[in-house]
């Protein structure tokens, strides 16, 4: 159990994660004159010099993590107390910092809890893990532009069992996005080849993105969340999945617990690489090679897309009725497929933005593999209908070049989907 704080200091102190040398640089005093009144060891009252600085800097860090937390503890003791301005929350801190029964007031007496508690929703099953995802977008779209979205899913399964998740999740994104919101995202690359082409899928809004981060690692020990998405400040989603296959999804909303998990998130990304920065001495596709991404690493770039994910960007109807009818499929595979295509040319427009498809990087040596392959797999459609699914080498070419046309359209300043061939 952790040891309950000796002062009324030190209450604050833990309540807003400030650390004993921070408050002594900002207070201009040895830390060990910090120790002493954190401690009890001496007394800091009214009478210290110091004690309107140490008022004004506790004040000025919990305007700085932009949490109210002060305000949500002060409220909590004392309901109706001004909490308003900077004068009602030192005049606060003031009255906290030399009241003697300090600990009666934060503790409940016949329970020992703290009033200050974490707060949380559960949400069970993969269904349950998607509508708690639609819960931290609608926070995300309530609140101003300029917020940090980030985290991670070390287990993106539950993405492969239906492709409108998938769809839908991107499009989330992308709202997101256009409300300015800084995206991160950080990847495990210690998996298959398909569920890394899985992954890629479904973060693709956040890879194409000119204002978000992708970071990626090899690391091969899994964390103790399956995944975490968090607005950075205001409210974190972690779950994990049992050893029966059973998905658990929190959200958390309190101050103090959503302190904890945007620095676990920080430590968390020191373990991570930069997507492309530092990928020269690693194969992360067969379509990358150490020689490719120093290549494109000289020209600073961020993002990066694989080829064979070119079925997401397809838009010629010639060229998904060529697939079509190289591919054995049954009457339900051939509709889910052109469902998915329908889909892919919805968001075709909205991919092709002037910031976005610049960044779209392409092997050229895969390129040129592609007419000496008679057959190619395509994860894509490998995860859409459940079993291996190889198409000719020619239609992944037709594609490249239909998008190709596509871009030039549009850097000429043709803009809706009709005029640059979408049809």
């Amino acid at each position: 159990m952790a040891k309950k704080p000796a002062t009324p200091l030190a209450y604050l102190m833990d309540m807003l994660y400030i650390q004993g040398s921070q408050l002594a640089r900002t207070v201009h005093v040895d830390r060990t004159i910090i120790s002493r009144w954190r401690n009890g060891r001496v007394e800091l009252g009214p009478k210290s010099p110091y004690f309107e600085e140490i008022i004004r800097a506790i004040v000025k860090v919990n305007k700085e993590r932009g949490l109210n937390t002060l305000e949500r503890f002060f409220s909590s003791l004392e309901p109706g107390i001004a909490v308003d301005t900077e004068q009602d929350l030192e005049s606060c801190v003031s009255r906290w910092l030399v009241d003697r029964e300090f600990e009666a007031k934060y503790a409940d007496k016949e329970s020992g809890n703290s009033l200050y508690t974490a707060t949380y929703k559960i949400y069970k099953g993969i269904t349950g893990k998607m509508d708690a995802l639609d819960d931290m977008f609608d926070t995300l779209a309530s609140l101003p532009k300029g917020e940090t979205f980030w985290g991670y899913d070390a287990d993106s399964r539950v993405f492969k069992q239906n492709n409108n998740d998938t769809r839908k999740i991107q499009k989330r994104f992308l709202e997101a996005e256009k409300n300015k919101t800084k995206l991160i995202t950080m990847i495990y690359l210690n998996r298959s080849q398909e569920e890394i082409y899985n992954m890629f899928e479904y973060w693709l809004p956040i890879l194409l993105s000119t204002s978000a981060k992708a970071y990626y690692t090899y690391d091969m020990e899994r964390p103790f969340y399956d995944y975490i998405f968090s607005i950075k400040g205001k409210q974190t989603l972690v779950g994990i999945n049992g050893t029966n296959g059973d998905t658990y999804s929190a959200i958390y909303t309190d101050p103090m617990s959503q302190r904890q998990f945007d620095d676990f998130l920080e430590r968390h990304l020191e373990r991570f690489q930069p997507l492309t920065k530092n990928l020269g001495s690693r194969v992360v596709c067969n379509d990358f090679t150490r020689e490719n991404m120093e290549a494109f690493n000289r020209n600073d770039t961020d993002q990066y897309v694989i080829a064979t994910s070119m079925s997401f960007l397809s838009s010629g109807k010639n060229i998904i009725e060529g697939i079509l009818m190289d591919l054995c499929l049954s009457s339900e595979e051939e509709h889910r497929l052109i469902d998915y295509y329908d889909n892919c040319r919805v968001g075709l427009s909205q991919f092709l933005s002037k910031e976005k498809y610049t960044r779209i990087i392409l092997s050229l040596d895969y390129i040129k593999s592609l007419g000496q392959q008679p057959v190619i797999e395509v994860p894509v459609f490998s995860a859409l209908l459940k079993r291996k699914v190889e198409v000719a080498g020619k239609h992944v070419i037709k594609e490249l070049v239909s998008f190709f046309e596509i871009c030039e359209k549009r850097s000429q300043g043709t803009d809706s989907p009709e005029a640059a061939g979408i049809t």
